[in-house]
C-alpha cells in the first residue's frame, strides 16, 4: 500500500510539474486501493495473502461493483494506460471494466466502459484516452478511477496487480 501511494504522489507531482508521469503500480498486498462497493450486496475486495486480491460477487441478477483509486485518490489522466494482471491460480472469472472520469475540482463528467474482460491468466492493457468518453471530455477530464464488475457469482475475480502508467 504505502508503495501504491508513493508511486501516485509521483505520478501526481510529475503530471504537476510537466514532467513525464511515473507508474502507479499496485501489487494487491492489500485491498485498500478498492473503494467505493456498490449493489446489495457490494462486491468485496479481499487480500489473499499471497499478492493477489480475490473480487466477489454475492447476488445474481443485480448490478454490483468496485472502484480501484490507489490512496483514494483518482488516477491522473496522464497515467492513461491500464494494466490489469490476474492470477495464475486460481483461475479467475470475468469481469466488466467501465472508466469513470473527473475534473480538476473532483466532479464526476462521464465515464465509458472500456472492455469485458475475461479473467484469463494474462496482461490486459486499457488506454483511457482511446475510449469514447474521453474524446469528449479531453479538454476539461484530468482524472479517472477504474470501476470492475465481476460478472459471476460462482468465480471471483482474481487479481495480482493493477498498474496505471504513462503512454508509451
Amino acid at each position: 500500500m504505502r508503495l501504491a501511494i508513493a508511486l501516485l504522489v509521483l505520478c501526481i507531482t510529475a503530471a504537476m510539474a510537466g514532467e513525464p508521469a511515473k507508474a502507479l503500480v499496485d501489487p494487491m498486498d492489500t485491498g485498500a486501493a478498492f473503494r467505493n462497493a456498490f449493489g446489495t450486496p457490494p462486491t468485496t475486495a479481499r487480500p489473499s495473502g499471497t499478492g493477489t486480491v480475490l473480487l466477489t460477487r454475492v447476488a445474481v441478477g443485480k448490478d454490483a461493483g468496485i472502484d480501484w483509486c490507489p490512496g483514494g485518490k483518482n488516477i491522473p489522466v496522464a497515467c492513461p494506460v491500464l494494466t490489469l494482471t490476474f492470477a495464475k491460480q486460481p483461475a479467475s472469472g470475468p469481469l466488466a471494466a467501465s472508466v469513470l472520469f473527473f475534473d480538476k475540482a473532483g466532479t464526476f463528467i462521464d465515464g465509458s466502459e472500456a472492455a469485458i474482460l475475461s479473467g484469463a491468466a494474462t496482461d490486459t492493457t486499457i488506454d483511457v484516452t482511446s475510449l469514447g468518453a474521453y474524446g469528449r471530455l479531453s479538454e476539461t477530464a484530468t482524472h479517472y478511477r477504474l470501476r470492475l464488475r465481476p460478472l459471476q457469482t460462482t468465480s471471483p475475480v482474481v487479481l495480482d496487480a493493477i498498474c496505471a502508467g504513462p503512454a508509451k
